[in-house]
């Protein structure tokens, strides 16, 4: 191609680029860009954006694979006349220095295209030095709401699974409950007693020590020591500062057993002090009660549920398995006519909503079932006895209830009361079971 021909094919593109490039200076990387014309003796090629440092940067670099100065005057006032001012310079370079430069300033994508009279090869250049890194903030939002979304999506999955582990230990301690009284049953051919402080029930001795049926069980669940400390306060009077209202008794009823213990029940971690009758007293919680039956606890002035009467706190003759004066009538497991596995034998308690929740006191280890499932007054009335003493737990949907054979099983709060007070008493005849 003639030298005339390269310099008209120069004005073309020239004339291309000089209207539609600003060759400002780039303040973001503060670098000038310019527009790479190579001219050959057979194509002429075109690149743009090639990088240059600012000291040296052309607004124009024309390469061409002849020798300089075989290049007519022409061609440079020919591209100098189409660029529009301010320009730094129009330079030109052989094309063996401009492959040198191009390969040690930057990272170069070439995009070939082939037309009927010429190949044009575009150079986009960006010089590796000045590379930035990072992210811009609203790429930052999108990743922080992305991983929001996540969370949401997640959370929920995990606290089920903790919430799931968390039943099957509280499953595991209501058990082992179970358990040690069957073991003790065995020993001693009568369920574990409660010696409450009152003058309560047909034959109430002239000293009541205020003892609660779980320290009967202790030696059955591994806490022999812990027994032996109880067993000096099991003389004297309760209401006489004698019994476990002693001054060193209430140092041992401090122990927390965490056998007697929900991990789904924050509130009976820590020891308690709003108990009846141990007002100020620090002293350990549990969270599982023995089956008190479905008699009523208090009448009309007291309680909104319904339930079997009289009051048998006070006269006795409650019809489930523990209660606070079961000293004066043991309980056997063969006065259970309904059958083992249709009567229940100890459930699950909320503390924060029972005042009486104290783990080895007489009046702490019973509830009854006059009341529904999971009820729970909102704010907690702790103190209101004749409506709180019911079961709950902390887990979604019921609680759980080991039976008086031995297995454990989880009702719903959903389920008929008449059924579920059924299954609480251990002789009434009721026709009562409730699906697994």
């Amino acid at each position: 191609m003639a030298l005339d021909a390269w310099a008209r094919r120069g004005e073309d593109l020239a004339q291309d680029y000089a209207y539609k490039k600003n060759w400002q200076k780039n303040r973001s990387i503060m670098l000038h860009r310019c527009t790479v014309f190579r001219v050959s003796s057979q194509y002429a090629y075109e690149g743009t954006d090639m990088c240059q440092p600012t000291h040296d940067a052309y607004n124009v670099l024309v390469v061409v694979d002849k020798p300089i100065n075989f290049v007519s005057n022409r061609v440079l006032h020919v591209f100098e006349r189409h660029f529009p001012q301010p320009r730094r310079s129009i330079g030109l370079m052989r094309q063996e220095e401009f492959d040198r430069a191009l390969h040690s300033r930057c990272d170069c994508n070439r995009n070939e295209s082939v037309g009927s009279r010429q190949t044009m090869h575009v150079y986009r250049c960006v010089k590796q030095t000045v590379r930035r890194f990072g992210v811009t903030l609203v790429e930052l939002l999108v990743v922080i709401s992305i991983i929001g979304v996540l969370v949401g999506l997640l959370l929920p999955a995990v606290q089920m699974a903790r919430e799931a582990a968390r039943r099957i230990q509280c499953s595991n301690n209501i058990k082992q409950l179970g358990l040690a009284v069957h073991n003790y049953h065995d020993t001693f051919h009568v369920l574990p007693i409660s010696v409450g402080p009152w003058q309560q029930g047909p034959r109430f001795s002239r000293e009541r020590n205020g003892k609660g049926w779980i320290v009967s069980v202790l030696p059955q669940l591994e806490q022999s020591n812990l027994y032996s400390k109880f067993e000096p306060h099991f003389k004297g009077d309760f209401f006489s500062g004698g019994g476990l209202n002693s001054s060193a008794a209430h140092q041992v009823m401090q122990t927390k057993l965490p056998v007697l213990l929900c991990p789904s029940d924050g509130s009976s971690q820590e020891l308690i002090t709003q108990q009846y009758q141990l007002t100020g007293i620090p002293v350990a919680a549990t969270i599982y009660k023995g089956v008190l039956g479905d008699n009523r606890i208090g009448d009309v002035r007291f309680s909104v549920h319904e339930g079997t009467l009289p009051r048998c706190l006070e006269v006795g003759g409650c019809n489930g398995l523990f209660f606070r004066v079961t000293y004066q009538e043991p309980k056997r497991f063969s006065s259970i006519t309904d059958g083992l596995s249709n009567t229940l034998l100890v459930g699950e308690d909320v503390v924060k909503h029972n005042a009486s929740s104290a783990a080895y006191y007489a009046n702490g280890d019973y509830c009854a079932c006059h009341g529904p499932i999971n009820f729970k007054p909102n704010p907690p009335t702790p103190l209101d006895w004749g409506n709180v003493i019911t079961f709950r737990s902390n887990h979604p949907g019921g609680a759980q209830f080991c039976v008086a054979d031995g297995s454990v099983r989880f009702i719903s709060d959903s389920a008929d009361h008449l059924i579920y007070r059924g299954m609480c008493t251990r002789s009434g005849g009721e026709v009562a079971t409730l699906d697994r």
